[in-house]
């Protein structure tokens, strides 16, 4: 894939984020953490998944409006984690990984953003209780995280994957991901 290629296919993922978070959307039923996943396998340079993924919130951001402090950093950070888990893919990309991927991706967001949510706002006792109570209020979101994750990742990476057999010249990145 051409440099070209590359910063076009960077483009549609913050474009395709944005939009998800611009739209009236059930909540937490986004594309970020998929387009990070898919962002940390496509591209050779970790770096470039995490310019995506963090345009992407930035420029959503400036849009819809910033949030406490503290809590919108643990977002951010959440949301890179699923670039992290590239190696996973690159070793082989299959659909139980993508799926396991992004289950994992959905389950560290819950917990890392409903924490600092606890942590920062306090809308919940500063006790092990109240970060339970928190937790579990949170839940009705979670399956809308869980059922955006994946909703997502099958259509990014059941596109590339369709795009990679009907186009001859993307089958070698199939298993070698783009060098930017």
């Amino acid at each position: 894939m051409s440099k070209k290629t590359a910063i076009g296919v960077g483009v549609l993922l913050v474009g395709l984020c944005v939009f998800g978070r611009m739209i009236d959307h059930v909540p937490n039923f986004t594309p970020l953490a998929a387009a990070a996943l898919f962002a940390g396998f496509l591209f050779s340079r970790r770096l470039v998944a995490v310019i995506v993924i963090l345009a992407a919130m930035v420029v959503s951001d400036i849009f819809i409006g910033t949030y406490h402090f503290g809590v919108m950093l643990t977002v951010y950070a959440a949301l890179l984690f699923p670039v992290a888990l590239r190696s996973v893919l690159k070793k082989q990309l299959t659909a139980p990984r993508v799926v396991g991927c992004a289950l994992l991706s959905s389950v560290v967001f819950f917990l890392v953003t409903n924490f600092a949510h606890w942590l920062f706002m306090g809308m919940y006792p500063q006790t092990p209780a109240g970060l339970l109570t928190g937790y579990a209020a949170a839940l009705p979101f979670f399956k809308f995280q869980l059922a955006g994750d994946l909703f997502w990742s099958a259509i990014l990476f059941g596109g590339y994957a369709l795009s990679c057999r009907c186009l001859p010249l993307l089958q070698l990145q199939a298993t070698r991901p783009v060098r930017t």
